[in-house]
C-alpha cells in the first residue's frame, strides 16, 4: 500500500480501501494516523500528506452530542482498542478542514499490520444525512461506547455460496465481477450481497469484509 499510508500492509486489497466510497484511516496504539484514504479526504478535506503522522484527536476535533470533548489523547476509542473490546458504531461531530461541523457515523475493526504485527484501530465512516437533523441515539459519548453482547460481535450463520460471495468480495469484485466468476445473474448477486450486509450488520461492501476478517470468516 502507498500514497499517504506509510506502506501499512493489510489483508485487503490497496483498492478496496483506497477505492471505498466511505472514510477510512488507521490509527497506531498512540492516536497516530497511518494512512487516509480518498474519500475520508472527500467528507472532511483535508488530504492524505497533510494528515499522515498527526495525531487524529488534533484532525477530528470531535464531540459528542452534549458538546464534550470526544477525540482525545489516549481517548475512550484507544482505551477500549487496547483491551480488545468491540465498540459500537458511534456518532461524532467532526470538524472539517474549512472548518465546517458536520456529523459522521464511525465504525472501529481492529487489525494487525502484517509486516509489524502491530495493532492498527480502522476507522470507517460515512457522513450522516442532513435531512437526519439530530445524530441517532447511539450518539458519540464515552458511556456509550460499551461493548456488544451480541451482533455484529456475533458469528452469523452464512451458507456456502454465501462465503464464496463473501471472498469474491474481499478481493474487491463487484456484483457483475462476481456473477461471472460464479456463473450466476448480476441480480442473484446483488441479492448474496446484500443478505452479507445484513448478516453482517454492515453499512457497505468494505464493513462487510473487515467485519468477515475480525470474524474469521475470511484471511
Amino acid at each position: 500500500m502507498t500514497s499517504g499510508s506509510k506502506n501499512v500492509a493489510f489483508p485487503i486489497s490497496y483498492d478496496a480501501i483506497f477505492q471505498s466510497a466511505e472514510g477510512m484511516f488507521g490509527i497506531d496504539r498512540h492516536g497516530k494516523i497511518l494512512f487516509w484514504n480518498h474519500s475520508a479526504q472527500a467528507i472532511l478535506g483535508f488530504a492524505a500528506d497533510e494528515v499522515v503522522g498527526k495525531s487524529c484527536f488534533n484532525i477530528i476535533s470531535g464531540h459528542d452530542r452534549s458538546g464534550n470533548l470526544f477525540c482525545f489523547n489516549q481517548c475512550t476509542v484507544i482505551t477500549m482498542a487496547r483491551q480488545r473490546l468491540p465498540i459500537h458504531h458511534y456518532d461524532v461531530e467532526a470538524t472539517t478542514k474549512g472548518g465546517e461541523k458536520i456529523w459522521i457515523n464511525a465504525s472501529i475493526f481492529l487489525m494487525m499490520e502484517q509486516k509489524t504485527r502491530e495493532q492498527v484501530i480502522v476507522h470507517l465512516f460515512r457522513r450522516m444525512s442532513p435531512s437526519n437533523g439530530k445524530p441517532s441515539e447511539q450518539a458519540a459519548s464515552s458511556h456509550c461506547l460499551q461493548p456488544r453482547p451480541e451482533s455484529p460481535f456475533k458469528r452469523p450463520s452464512l451458507t456456502p455460496r454465501e462465503m464464496e460471495v463473501l471472498s469474491l468480495m474481499g478481493q474487491s469484485l463487484v456484483a457483475k465481477e462476481i456473477a461471472n466468476r460464479l456463473n450466476i445473474s448480476t441480480e442473484t448477486a446483488r441479492k448474496h450481497i446484500q443478505n452479507l450486509l445484513k448478516k453482517l450488520a454492515a453499512h457497505s461492501k468494505l464493513e462487510a469484509v473487515l467485519q468477515a476478517i475480525r470474524l474469521g470468516l475470511i484471511a
